[in-house]
Formats: C-alpha cells, sequence, structure tokens
C-alpha cells in the first residue's frame, strides 16, 4: 500500500518491454469497460482464428471417414436409394461428429488462451495491443491458478454480451468483474518506460 492507503505494483521492471506494469509506489490505474471490451474483441478475434482451424481440421477429418459413394450397378432404384440413404446417414453422423469434436477443441483452445497468457504474462495479445495488464490487487503478478479462475468465470461475466461483467465492473471501485473479485485481480493501465 501506498502513502494514501491503495494499492501499490510490488513487480520489478525488466526494461525488455515498451510497456510495464506503474512502477513500485506509484498507484494502480483501474481500467474500466471500454478498454477491456476493446481488449476483448481483439482476443475474440485470434480465439476464433485459432478456433476456425482446430474447426476445420476436426470436420475434415470427420469426413475423411465416409465412404465414397459407388454407382448402382443395375438400374435398380431400390439399391440407389438405398445407397444415398446410407450416404446420408454417414455424413449426418460424420457432421455431428466433426461438430462436437470441434466444439470441445474450441473451448480448449479458449480456456488455454486466457489461462497461459494472463498466467504467464499478466495479459492476452488483446491487453498487449491496447496497453492494460491484470495484476493482483496489491500489484502483484497472477498466478496460473489466478488466470484460470478469472477465465472459467467468464462464462458468468459474459452473460449478455458481458452485460453481466459490466455491471459489476461499473459498480466496483476497482472496477472488478466477477472473476476480478473471486481471483482479487484488477486489471491496470500500462505505463511508459523512461
Amino acid at each position: 500500500m501506498d502513502q494514501t492507503g491503495g494499492p501499490t505494483y510490488s513487480g520489478t521492471s525488466t526494461g525488455a518491454a515498451a510497456y510495464e506494469t506503474p512502477a513500485q509506489g506509484s498507484r494502480l490505474r483501474y481500467q474500466g469497460v471500454g478498454i477491456r471490451f476493446a481488449a476483448t474483441l481483439i482476443d475474440s478475434l485470434v480465439i476464433g482464428f485459432i478456433a476456425w482451424i482446430f474447426i476445420a481440421l476436426a470436420i475434415g477429418s470427420a469426413f475423411s471417414t465416409i465412404a465414397p459413394i459407388q454407382p448402382a450397378t443395375s438400374g435398380d432404384i431400390n439399391a440407389t436409394i438405398a445407397q444415398f440413404n446410407s450416404t446420408v446417414t454417414q455424413v449426418s453422423g460424420a457432421l455431428s461428429a466433426g461438430i462436437a469434436v470441434a466444439v470441445f477443441l474450441a473451448l480448449i483452445v479458449w480456456f488455454l488462451y486466457y489461462t497461459l497468457l494472463e498466467g504467464h504474462y499478466g495479459q492476452t495479445l488483446g491487453k498487449w495491443f491496447v496497453k492494460i495488464k491484470v495484476v493482483k490487487e496489491n500489484g502483484a503478478k497472477i498466478s496460473y491458478s489466478d488466470a484460470a479462475i478469472r477465465t472459467i468465470l467468464r462464462i458468468i461475466d459474459g452473460i449478455f454480451d458481458y452485460l453481466v461483467g459490466a455491471i459489476l465492473i461499473w459498480t466496483s471501485d476497482k472496477k472488478q468483474r466477477l472473476g476480478d473479485r473471486l481471483a482479487h485481480t484488477v486489471v491496470v493501465q500500462l505505463c511508459d518506460v523512461e
């Protein structure tokens, strides 16, 4: 805590990055809905692109299991219809399996993206781009478990297009959504390193 009773950053600057968390002894500048929305939008595009690759691979892999259509050897319409029905059933099953695997992979990508990047760096690509960072309430670096808590609670914060999270941020002195409150984290502005 600084002399005014506000939290301070207890980390050290590596000097390697163009922007770091506020220097030791300075007050943390909590970030509100607008800048966090911009970061989330960027993150959604990144996650969507990564997930799209996995989805395409999963659905393509599922369709590769479908047997090729063989032309009916005779003019028997019943044989042609039976083969068509069999093919439709295979396509339907493959598509269902591909979509199920794709959704599962997209959820894993989403969870790992936020948890690993915030747990290691304190920021996702979106947060890095808009120059904000997640830290503990006392300014210390967050852990992977803090990041996991924040990520899991995005499900609740994200209800009604993040309206729940926005209301919680608007009503918090430290501008914390539910995930921040339970993980004891805050989102702060990065400052130029001099």
